[in-house]
């Protein structure tokens, strides 16, 4: 095991690292999240503060917070050669009661870092943190909400996809001191298309391959986005009617030949 300095764990709040507790019935250990009474009494605790109108969709937003852990670990892992322990059992989501917008943090109990090991190739290494990652953390609580709540599967994929995407266009944009652009396309295209679908749970091929990023026109700019293919159920929460800029339902497909 290795340890992340300072410098590094303040990089990682922007991901929503979180470094204290919060006394809030919103504060919850991961771990208890994966038993389904456990989860849907959770979920029932996360209606009122969003105003959802369902599990369903308090699901939803639940895997779209959640989706940060992607972030949070692939940005690690990139650019630091290092990740935490993602055992389920390491980690609790922390609510600061005072958030409106209830974007909880995520707190490591214990925050050693997993490294490469002596004999290890970085390879083998990105592939084990891959499949601690998505099969053995978010695609336990992805089954745990479609089976308890009947959301799709594919939307809450594409809650965290849109994270892990993000996070990789963010550092392709912005390239760190010390680190290759090479390198980042090669976590990246690795992540979301050559993974095998075994790294991320019950699957032939790679979930994340699935969300493409086709394009349309937002109606209010006129500008090409990449759209979702699923609807995240946003527009179900306090904010009635409004929708994410990228939904599938908002956008309106190019006009044939647009974009050459």
């Amino acid at each position: 095991m290795a340890e992340f300095i300072e410098r590094e764990l303040a990089e990682l709040e922007k991901f929503r690292l979180g470094r204290k507790r919060w006394s809030s019935t919103l504060s919850v250990e991961v771990k208890d999240l994966l038993d389904p009474e456990s989860l849907k009494a959770y979920l029932d605790k996360v209606k009122p503060k969003i105003e959802a109108p369902d599990r369903k969709t308090a699901a939803s937003m639940l895997l779209k917070r959640y989706g940060f852990l992607a972030a949070l670990t692939l940005y690690s892992m990139t650019v630091y050669n290092k990740v935490p322990n993602l055992r389920p059992e390491n980690l609790s989501l922390e609510t600061d009661d005072q958030d409106p917008l209830w974007l909880p943090s995520f707190h490591f109990h214990n925050l050693e870092a997993v490294v490469p090991g002596e004999n290890e190739s970085r390879e083998e290494w990105r592939s084990s943190v891959i499949r601690q990652l998505f099969a053995e953390n978010i695609y336990p609580l992805i089954k745990t909400a479609s089976r308890n709540t009947s959301i799709s599967k594919w939307i809450l994929w594409e809650n965290v996809c849109i994270y892990v995407k993000w996070m990789f266009e963010t550092l392709l944009a912005s390239v760190p001191e010390g680190i290759s652009k090479d390198q980042i396309e090669s976590d990246f295209h690795f992540t979301v298309a050559e993974a095998e679908g075994s790294l991320f749970g019950d699957y032939h091929q790679n979930p994340l391959k699935r969300y493409d990023g086709h394009t349309a026109i937002q109606p209010e700019t006129g500008q090409e986005i990449r759209m979702r293919r699923t609807c995240c159920l946003f527009y179900l929460t306090s904010d009635r009617g409004a929708r994410c800029k990228t939904c599938p339902v908002k956008c309106v497909k190019p006009p044939k030949g647009y974009g050459g």
